[in-house]
């Protein structure tokens, strides 16, 4: 299948686990083609290496597909000398006709790219990658912790104990004194005098924590519990500041690029690289703080090969369609596009 060509220099990775397989394709001003294939480790030598070779052949493309998390150093790497690379749909990939069966991947990806054939996902700017991290292992720690509450409720009912019946919340300041001073072994009265400003009364809460079949393995699997809860808690609150600090930084960063265009173009040795950076706006607290700032709202983007965002610049979605919430009714609520003043 014939293609025409839209870039004269293109690079394409297929990137593995332990190697990254380059085909570069070079239209000469004559009108002759080049290929070139090279193969790069994955460590950081190997990736500065590529990163090198990449700038000596200035590309107007690099494109590689999103590859789990395989391709994050990479692109890293190439971000690092100045080239924002593609990072693409494997399906899209897949689902262009024509491959021939000895192919190598990197020369079809090239080939498509070449022509103009795919579609760049949404790669955030390194500052909200970096927050999301944050808040994705923030998320994962939220997990584990109320699996924790949930495992020291059975334990606590199999053992007799009945304070959920009176308490709604078992983990709540008053209700948490009283267990943590059951499993340390006080005295029914000191237990009771935990119990601060609960409703339930004193002779209540005497029949609820009965600890006729709270035994000693219940004490130390309870206990256990309980460590390891207050340590995940002390965990998410390191990381609540660590992103309060990221989101601050984000938003004054954002404020500075309000003024500055949705695309801009980097100039590498002399040769115009055009770079398309799109910036959106994350979707969850840090919204409500960058959204001014960035003087945009979500478009509609491919994310590592998820579709995220509606709407088009200047184009307000229909929220009765689209089932989408007023964002001024929640904070969470996608926003229509709009372009800075």
């Amino acid at each position: 299948m014939d293609l025409t060509p839209m870039h004269k220099r293109v690079i394409a990775l297929d990137v593995h686990q332990a190697k990254i397989t380059a085909c570069a394709v070079v239209e000469h001003e004559d009108g002759r083609v080049e290929v070139t294939k090279r193969d790069f480790g994955a460590f950081k030598r190997d990736r500065r290496a590529l990163a090198q070779w990449a700038l000596e052949i200035r590309p107007e493309v690099v494109v590689m597909e999103s590859t789990g998390v395989y391709w994050k150093s990479p692109f890293a790497a190439l971000e690092a000398v100045g080239i924002v690379a593609w990072v693409v749909n494997a399906r899209h990939v897949k689902a262009v006709p024509g491959r021939k069966t000895d192919m190598a991947d990197a020369q079809w990806l090239a080939t498509l790219a070449r022509a103009g054939l795919l579609r760049a996902s949404f790669i955030p700017p390194i500052d909200f990658r970096q927050l999301r991290l944050v808040a994705r292992q923030r998320q994962k720690l939220v997990g584990m912790c109320s699996a924790e509450k949930n495992r020291l409720h059975k334990v606590l009912v199999d053992a007799g104990i009945r304070i959920n019946v009176l308490v709604a919340d078992i983990h709540g300041t008053s209700a948490r004194a009283m267990v943590k001073a059951l499993i340390a072994g006080k005295p029914m009265h000191e237990v009771l005098d935990c119990k601060g400003r609960l409703r339930a009364g004193r002779d209540e809460l005497f029949e609820a924590l009965s600890t006729e079949q709270f035994s000693a393995v219940h004490r130390f699997v309870a206990e256990e519990i309980m460590q390891h809860i207050e340590q995940i808690e002390q965990r998410i609150a390191r990381l609540d500041q660590r992103r309060r600090h990221a989101q601050a930084t984000i938003g004054r960063l954002g404020r500075q690029r309000a003024t500055q265009p949705l695309g801009h173009a980097v100039a590498l040795n002399q040769h115009h690289l055009v770079v398309q950076r799109h910036q959106r706006v994350a979707r969850h607290p840090l919204r409500q703080q960058g959204q001014q700032g960035l003087g945009l709202v979500t478009v509609q983007h491919h994310e590592a090969g998820c579709q995220v965002g509606g709407g088009a610049h200047g184009q307000e979605v229909d929220r009765k369609k689209t089932g989408m919430r007023d964002p001024k009714n929640h904070a969470t609520s996608r926003w229509r596009c709009r372009r800075p003043a």
